[in-house]
């Protein structure tokens, strides 16, 4: 599984905090191949934000720096 600094479609970037999560998943859309997260995608996240195709697996994380 990779490890990214910043979502790579949306650039949103995960900061170390004392009452929030270490990381955040990144799909991949099977049709498009697509990489987004939950904010990028519509349906919150379930829907690829490309082609709107709704079959994604987890690529990764983006881990908090």
């Amino acid at each position: 599984m990779a490890t990214y600094n910043a979502c790579p479609n949306c650039d949103r970037k995960l900061t170390k905090s004392l009452l929030g999560g270490s990381y955040f998943p990144i799909y991949e859309c099977r049709k498009c191949h697509k990489l987004y997260c939950h904010d990028c995608g519509s349906n919150n996240g379930k829907n690829c934000p490309k082609c709107g195709a709704g079959e994604r697996f987890e690529k990764g994380r983006v881990v908090a720096k």
